[in-house]
């Protein structure tokens, strides 16, 4: 069992979407949380990624980014008489050393950033996270 930060969300066009992303190493220990950002035990210890997310019309795809990058997509059809076409349900092992963000010559964090990007058939979309991860070494 693992404990995980969990985000806030935001969503565009009045549609009702949840979505929840938590990040956490595989083993329990080492695991701390602040503000949106998890220290695992050190910028090698591989880390889960688990989503959770609902729309009210067919999801299309659902994209975890990673440091500005597309790094995992869940897609679906928009057969909207199917129930798992309006949820996804995931959890990737992320086994990259933690290799930081920069969005310019002045500006980044060593943390790799997380966010999620839903969309929906009816043109509805989301937004969660971001959330940082960083090494406690």
């Amino acid at each position: 069992m693992w404990e995980g930060q969990k985000c806030p969300f935001g969503v565009r066009d009045f549609d009702h979407l949840a979505d929840d992303i938590a990040v956490a190493e595989q083993l329990s220990h080492g695991l701390t949380t602040r503000d949106g950002t998890v220290t695992i035990a050190d910028d090698d210890t591989p880390r889960d990624v688990s989503l959770t997310a609902a729309g009210t019309a067919p999801l299309t795809d659902v994209t975890v980014v990673k440091n500005n990058e597309s790094w995992r997509t869940v897609g679906h059809d928009d057969d909207p008489t199917s129930f798992e076409t309006y949820t996804v349900e995931r959890t990737w092992n992320d086994q990259a050393p933690i290799s930081g963000l920069s969005w310019d010559d002045a500006r980044g964090t060593e943390a790799d950033v997380y966010y999620v990007r839903l969309r929906q058939a009816n043109g509805g979309m989301a937004w969660a996270g971001p959330l940082w991860v960083e090494g406690d070494s």
